[in-house]
């Protein structure tokens, strides 16, 4: 999402007052049925296998456990045997599964059928994990999957809506580029997902150009809402 331009029309508690906003601008961008969900969550080893079910519909999801060295160890004895080799994700070739860059830990692609790795997964320690969820058809997405405001985990969400309508007043044309919806739940922004008071921020995003400071404040009045704070760039 690099050269992309992310404004804030709206904060609250209720996780209903967001969707019925998500849904109007959903209505006002390009055909639903191209529309994809992403995911980030920060939530625990344990509870990160609730995802998997999102594999059903298509979804990639990827788990990064952040785990010590000693750990990392530990759960790869485990795991390795179990995870099939084209679920691996591996950043380097030599090691299994794959090891996480920047954090320490390490990576696992599973679907719901991989119920021996996911039944060890259980047995292990419980240790903190990102939870990544991609190419989530619009139709199959559902708010019951974003967890509640106010618990322990912290979300990201973004839709991938095809486009905004065109702004012919100030020379914007419908793009299918830097174009999308944003949530963060129980987190300081859209991307370090840092504890927060419960709540969420719900952001339109558009082309970091020149025209970007006027064309957040037109999608935002097209739903009965106005930008509340200053474009973050991305």
């Amino acid at each position: 999402m690099s050269n992309s331009a992310f404004h804030l029309i709206e904060t609250g508690t209720r996780l209903a007052d967001a969707a019925a906003t998500v849904e109007r601008l959903l209505d006002i961008a390009a055909d639903r049925a191209q529309v994809q969900v992403e995911l980030i969550v920060r939530t625990d080893s344990r509870a990160a296998r609730r995802f998997l079910s999102l594999t059903r519909f298509g979804a990639n999801v990827v788990l990064e456990l952040h785990t010590s060295a000693e750990t990392t160890s530990r759960f790869l004895d485990r795991l390795d045997p179990l995870i099939p080799a084209d679920q691996r994700r591996g950043l380097d070739p030599d090691v299994p599964i794959g090891v996480s860059d920047g954090e320490g830990g390490f990576w696992l692609a599973l679907s719901e059928e991989d119920t021996d790795a996911v039944g060890t997964l259980d047995q292990l320690p419980v240790v903190e994990t990102e939870v990544s969820v991609d190419d989530l058809p619009l139709a199959q997405f559902d708010w019951s999957v974003i967890p509640p405001i106010g618990g322990p985990e912290r979300t990201s969400v973004h839709w991938a809506v095809g486009c905004w309508p065109a702004v012919p007043e100030l020379g914007l044309e419908p793009t299918a580029k830097h174009t999308g919806i944003e949530l963060s739940v129980n987190a300081t922004g859209l991307w370090d997902l840092a504890p927060a008071p419960p709540g969420y921020h719900l952001y339109v995003t558009t082309r970091d150009s020149d025209a970007a400071e006027a064309h957040g404040p037109v999608i935002a009045e097209r739903v009965g809402r106005t930008v509340i704070g200053p474009i973050e760039y991305c």
